[in-house]
């Protein structure tokens, strides 16, 4: 979260592209871009994100790992059309030489999902034309919004603080329980669905976004375990994921028992 009274980048008159294929991940980010006023396009691929390029926009925020198209053959056609377009990657594998990596590809940055909303805000700072960046002092109440959420402490396999790290505030971050318990039966069908139709690459990419969105709402055994699967995907290790998925899908699955309570309590609220 960021502190009270610090400065905040405000640039009403920025247009920003955000490409990620997992809607959550992409209202992420909106949120936390949400006070800047820039105005923000968000699309769910490589594909849509070339069609749209032509609106011209300032900075693109550019996930790596999504299917049919991924964000460094999304890279390729952008610098054909526009070289000069600061594209900052996203990724949920952070690495030490993640920034080295990522530049020599020809990004301009990169940044580790989730991102708080402070580094990304920063970023941001150091890419935009110098003529459409402001500041204005933050004077919303983060802090006081701990006091309000005890009750999420009380959820198993949530933590708050975590939760509200990432998502800056007691309101995103009910907002995203919200999203994310209405969202497991789809995606989990659609993990399991991979699985069984022993599409490694589909699969890997489901567990990846798994283990972003939910470590944005501070399930971090679930985050792990998915970033386990990932691996395993990635390195083709079938004996792991044969062993494992099954424990992942109920372990996911249990999260509606565990946030139904919540859930249906903030909507009678």
């Amino acid at each position: 979260m960021m502190d009270q009274n610090v400065p905040r980048l405000f640039a009403p008159k920025a247009k920003i592209m955000i490409v990620d294929d997992d809607r959550m991940n992409l209202e992420f980010f909106k949120n936390l871009l949400r006070d800047t006023n820039a105005m923000v396009t968000a699309v769910e691929g490589g594909r849509e994100c070339i069609s749209h390029l032509a609106e011209g926009f300032d900075l693109i925020l550019l996930d790596h790992m999504m299917p049919e198209m991924d964000g460094i053959e999304t890279l390729k056609e952008i610098r054909e059309i526009n070289s000069e377009i600061p594209v900052i990657a996203l990724t949920a594998n952070a690495a030490n030489n993640g920034k080295e990596f990522y530049v020599g590809l020809g990004f301009n940055d990169y940044l580790p999902k989730p991102v708080e909303g402070a580094v990304l805000e920063d970023t941001i700072r150091k890419f935009l034309p110098a003529e459409l960046v402001e500041t204005k002092a933050d004077s919303s109440a983060g802090a006081g919004d701990l006091g309000m959420g005890c009750d999420i402490s009380e959820i198993e396999g949530i933590s708050l603080s975590d939760g509200l790290q990432y998502c800056g505030s007691r309101a995103a971050l009910d907002k995203f329980l919200n999203t994310f318990y209405n969202k497991i039966e789809i995606k989990a069908a659609e993990i399991e669905d991979a699985y069984n139709k022993g599409d490694l690459s589909s699969f890997t990419i489901k567990v990846h976004a798994l283990k972003s969105t939910s470590r944005i709402i501070g399930a971090k055994e679930l985050s792990e375990f998915a970033e386990a699967l990932e691996k395993a995907g990635s390195e083709g290790n079938q004996a792991y994921i044969d062993a494992n998925t099954g424990k992942l899908l109920e372990m996911y699955r249990n999260y509606r028992g565990r946030l139904s309570g919540y859930i249906e309590g903030s909507h009678k609220a």
